[in-house]
């Protein structure tokens, strides 16, 4: 063979070993691929960057799983590298010769190939870590959704209970409370008794507004009976009077009938995002629009404020808007749903929140 020739295979061989290391990259960068699925791909790219491919076959033992190739058996000529995984071997690569090949650098195999099976391996052992952590995290996060949403239907369990106990124990007696004043003013001739009597009642019937606001803002009865859009017009109404915020409401399409705890869910948001914008806003107007569509609900809150600049990680989330956004949008994953927040400083900002039907 001539030096021309040699350099020439051993050129060809360098660049199966590149293909190979470039596979294997574009393979681990495959979004939503099961880890099964990758490292068999792997092991598919590894006969053909051996020097003899006509009887290279290969093998990825990985947590007592193997992957193989289509002919591979154990033979005399293998060449095994470990995988490691956090400090321990966790599995092995190996390339073996079905066949036997002339002598080389380590019996049939090149100085090169091990060097290879090597960086093989290497990459294996950082890609399966990676894939573990980003599982962990995913399982984290699945659990904080979990319990955003546990939270969320405890908490509204615990407003209808305290709203329940108002109207029905607190309201009721001071109603009764304020018709007995009032036939005791009715039996006495004392004026300044008669005063007193007067007084107290206008007292108790401010107490009953109060109760009767607070077990509204607890938990509207008119979201049960009458929907979300008329519970939304009643809060808009609300922050009008107390807060000057010019706040419009409209309905595109019909929403149909939604279940009590999708209604709850998109209630309590519009509320959070309504009460953030007079908080932070420094708005003059506010619309919200409810819309639907064959398989989703679409609530879009935009104001006329100060604008901010949407936060794109939980923690900046939470850092810039405190937690009820990170909490609203956690529970709205959890169902199926998204939350987007679209913003710049001085333009105004929108949130939309998008939940499927049968959630």
């Amino acid at each position: 063979m001539s030096v021309g020739s040699s350099e020439a295979r051993l050129l060809l061989e360098r660049v199966k070993e590149l293909d190979c290391l470039y596979g294997i990259s574009r393979v681990f960068e495959q979004d939503g691929a099961r880890l099964d699925d990758t490292l068999q791909a792997v092991v598919e790219l590894l006969p053909p960057a051996w020097q003899h491919v006509d009887v290279a076959e290969a093998r990825i033992e990985l947590n007592e799983r193997y992957y193989v190739t289509s002919a591979f058996c154990e033979t005399r000529w293998m060449q095994t590298c470990p995988v490691t995984i956090l400090g321990e071997v966790a599995g092995w690569v190996t390339v073996a010769y079905v066949d036997e090949r002339p002598e080389c650098d380590e019996g049939p195999f090149l100085a090169e190939e091990r060097s290879l099976l090597n960086a093989v391996s290497q990459r294996l052992g950082s890609y399966v870590e990676r894939e573990q952590a980003r599982q962990q995290l995913m399982l984290h996060q699945a659990n904080l959704r979990s319990l955003a949403a546990q939270l969320a239907a405890s908490e509204q369990r615990e407003r209808r209970r305290v709203a329940e106990l108002l109207h029905d124990r607190v309201g009721q007696t001071l109603a009764l409370l304020s018709i007995k004043l009032a036939q005791a003013r009715g039996v006495t001739d004392d004026p300044a008794l008669k005063g007193m009597l007067s007084e107290t009642k206008e007292l108790v019937g401010g107490l009953i507004t109060e109760i009767r606001s607070l077990t509204f803002e607890l938990c509207p009865p008119i979201l049960y009976e009458l929907g979300l859009h008329q519970a939304v017009e009643w809060l808009g109404e609300e922050l009008q009077r107390g807060c000057g915020l010019e706040v419009w409401v409209a309905q595109e399409g019909d929403p149909g009938l939604l279940s009590e705890n999708l209604r709850t869910t998109l209630y309590q948001a519009v509320r959070e995002l309504l009460t953030n914008v007079v908080k932070h806003a420094e708005a003059r107007s506010v619309s919200v629009t409810l819309s639907g569509r064959a398989d989703q609900v679409i609530v879009a809150v935009e104001d006329d404020g100060k604008g901010m600049v949407a936060p794109l990680f939980a923690s900046s989330l939470v850092a810039h808007h405190g937690f009820g956004l990170f909490n609203l949008r956690e529970r709205l994953t959890f169902i199926g749903g998204s939350m987007r927040v679209d913003s710049h400083e001085g333009g105004g900002t929108t949130v939309t929140l998008v939940a499927p039907r049968d959630a």
